[in-house]
């Protein structure tokens, strides 16, 4: 009698145990799927770009798009060797002004700061702002609900043929980020 006791609590541990791992792997199926699903509906639009990641959302100058409760665009890009009177790229160098729209499109006050955002250059390199005395510099603060500002952020990057792209990365506990192709 005890032996078959044994017998029928194996079989029903092994039921159970067997339920588990099916019930464990539909949900791993039904994960997948949603995972699928989320990549399908994601475009990867710059095909070859170094330090691409999963959850970078890639945009052209002039589009939208929120992050973090920030609505981020890029209207404008220019390229000067000399910024002013006193300001000028070192041989071989340029700078890189892009001018920045930003939103607050959630319910709650999102600060914003210029250092949030960084350019990877055609060769590699990811580079901060560039200290600069021009006016309308993007600089830091806060949005409240519904609050806009814009302005700049320059970049001395060297003189290169191929794409540069800004970063925007205002969390650094988070790996979301907006990719804007500049060039």
């Amino acid at each position: 009698m005890k032996k078959i006791l044994l017998i029928i609590g194996g079989i029903i541990v092994a039921i159970v145990i067997a339920g588990v791992v099916i019930g464990s792997g539909d949900q791993e199926s039904s994960t997948t799927t949603e995972t699928e699903k989320q990549e399908e509906q994601k475009s990867v639009r710059f095909e070859g770009r170094a330090d691409a990641q999963d959850k970078d959302i890639e945009l052209l100058v002039k589009e939208s798009t929120e992050l973090e409760g920030m609505k981020v665009t890029v209207t404008k890009v220019e390229r000067k060797v000399r910024l002013g009177e006193f300001e000028e790229a070192e041989s071989g160098k340029e700078f890189v002004i892009v001018t920045i729209a930003l939103e607050n499109v959630s319910n709650e006050t999102v600060p914003y700061n210029e250092f949030d955002f960084r350019i990877q250059t055609a060769s590699g390199q990811v580079l901060d702002g560039a200290f600069t005395i021009a006016e309308g510099n993007l600089d830091s603060g806060d949005l409240i609900a519904g609050g806009k500002h814009s302005g700049t952020v320059t970049f001395e990057v060297t003189k290169e043929e191929g794409h540069q792209y800004l970063i925007y990365k205002p969390n650094a506990f988070n790996s979301d980020r907006i990719i804007v192709q500049l060039q």
